[in-house]
């Protein structure tokens, strides 16, 4: 049988795999340690069709032309009409802004996206304790065309199921304060409670639940 030396440097050939000529899952096959490599003295085709451009020491072709990227080495540029076209028509949103309609369609549009795809252990503890309590609920609900809660029951109680951690950096719990504010300020009941407290008593959690739910049905 040939080596895969030879093999190789003729063309790969999908019909020897089944041979076990090519062996490219580990290293006793192609890259056993010692063996030479199939293109070892071989240059690269397009170095040779291309000196200018592979020659060593040879300066590339963009070197301090920031901005000018429109210029090839093969000498051909682009119109200036078509830079100039280009230049207008991809500067984006600098120095612009959504107006608010588009901005509300933006909000409606993620809101249809569900993150995470995956209940949180938090989040199902407290989902089992309300189905044990009889309780309908509604999970990752939006609200105000803008805030996904973890849990919601009508007519207005939010419930939030905090991680330890994330929840307590600053920039969350800033979101979460101006978040809560918003729900409060539309007339909604929020309730948070953290993941240490789940898991220590989903109980006692429950029962602020209840809690809550006499008083706003009286």
């Amino acid at each position: 049988m040939p080596s895969h030396t030879a093999q190789v440097s003729e063309g790969f050939n999908y019909s020897d795999m089944a041979k076990g000529v090519y062996k490219r899952t580990t290293n006793r096959g192609w890259f056993k340690k010692g063996q030479i490599p199939w293109n070892i003295g071989k240059k690269n085709p397009l170095a040779k069709e291309n000196p200018q451009v592979f020659r060593k020491g040879h300066t590339p072709w963009n070197k301090n032309k920031k901005g000018e990227y429109h210029i090839f080495p093969n000498g051909r540029e682009f119109s200036e009409e078509w830079i100039k076209n280009m230049k207008k028509n991809h500067k984006g949103m600098t120095g612009k802004k959504h107006s608010e309609e588009t901005i509300l369609k933006m909000r409606i549009k993620r809101s249809k996206q569900i993150f995470p795809t995956k209940n949180t252990k938090i989040e199902r503890i407290m989902q089992d304790e309300l189905k044990d309590k009889k309780i309908d609920f509604e999970k990752h609900a939006i609200l105000l065309n803008k805030y996904r809660v973890d849990l919601f029951i009508k007519p207005n109680l939010v419930i939030e199921c905090d991680g330890d951690y994330w929840h307590n950096l600053s920039g969350a719990q800033k979101r979460d304060r101006k978040r809560d504010f918003k729900l409060k300020e539309a007339g909604y009941n929020v309730l948070r409670f953290w993941e240490h407290e789940i898991k220590k008593s989903s109980k006692l959690c429950i029962d602020k639940v209840l809690k809550t739910l006499l008083k706003i049905n009286k």
